[in-house]
């Protein structure tokens, strides 16, 4: 009987349906009763999502973001009890929920902060695992470029959220990959393997062009409206120690970076990403990936 109520009651949290219920209430007094833990409920679901896409909630405004994510927890109650990681789905709802919110640009900065929760909480890799696999546990750092965007982070009231941006040059050489562990010197050996992204990196592309305003926003330093061009973007997430960062890619370093992470061996990926733009500075870009340990390779 003990189970029986616990799933009626589980049912009931979840979907908000009091029918398996009727049993064990005696009169219309106790669903009322219940009615207090069902809000609560959903009020921890949406303060989840409030945590975890602080952008969306300064677009939308505080207190149009429960109107806006009560339909999704109601469609998607969380699984685990764990709630810190919920709402994997929301971008995707937010996107197919455009006619009600009319911001069409919504689901682009909905999928960056989706990605910086992701890095954010991946686990750390075992760091025996982590040695032999060539893998640095604490993370990476950004592919070569010039300059690269670092969003440092900390832990705001209602958990993790960016506090600052800071251009920061990175100056690896090419040489630098050279030593990294578990991974061949041989040219040709190299382009043989397949690999995946590390646990703590994301590749996102969103459809319009929001990385910059999105950092602005996490940071609370941008005023509304906000205004973005409907030009997609390619875009890197990833943890380094406690640090999220990133940075927005050239089509060619996407290419190359996608392409290896969706398991092709890397002198394909290596020609996809030169018939994007034969100038494309490969050597470079795969030494420092390589060096940060951004990339895991399966032999």
């Amino acid at each position: 009987m003990l189970d029986e109520y616990v799933n009626a009651f589980s049912h009931y949290m979840s979907t908000g349906s009091a029918d398996a219920l009727s049993e064990f209430c005696a009169e219309g007094a106790d669903l009322s009763r219940l009615r207090v833990y069902r809000n609560g409920f959903l009020k921890s679901c949406i303060e989840a999502l409030r945590a975890s896409y602080p952008s969306v909630e300064r677009i939308v405004g505080a207190e149009r973001f429960p109107a806006l994510a009560r339909p999704f927890v109601e469609a998607n109650p969380p699984s685990t009890a764990r709630l810190v990681e919920y709402g994997e789905h929301f971008p995707r709802f937010i996107d197919d929920a455009r006619a009600v919110h009319r911001l069409d640009h919504l689901a682009s900065f909905a999928g960056l902060d989706r990605a910086w929760t992701e890095v954010f909480f991946a686990a750390d890799v075992d760091t025996e695992a982590a040695r032999a696999a060539g893998i640095s546990p604490s993370g990476g750092v950004a592919p070569a470029s010039d300059v690269s965007v670092e969003a440092e982070t900390s832990r705001g009231p209602h958990g993790p959220q960016a506090s600052t941006v800071q251009p920061a040059p990175v100056t690896e050489s090419p040489e630098a990959a050279a030593s990294t562990p578990g991974v061949p010197g041989d040219a040709e050996a190299l382009m043989k393997l397949r690999g995946r992204l590390a646990p703590w990196v994301r590749l996102v592309s969103p459809e319009y062009r929001v990385l910059d305003a999105w950092s602005r926003l996490r940071r609370d330093e941008l005023a509304q409206p906000v205004e973005v061009r409907h030009v997609s973007q390619r875009v890197l997430v990833w943890r380094r120690g406690a640090d999220v960062l990133h940075r927005d890619l050239a089509h060619p370093e996407h290419t190359f970076i996608a392409r290896v992470a969706a398991g092709q061996p890397c002198g394909e990926a290596a020609a996809a990403a030169l018939d994007v733009d034969p100038d494309f500075d490969l050597v470079t870009t795969f030494a420092s990936l390589l060096h940060h340990r951004m990339l895991t390779f399966a032999h």
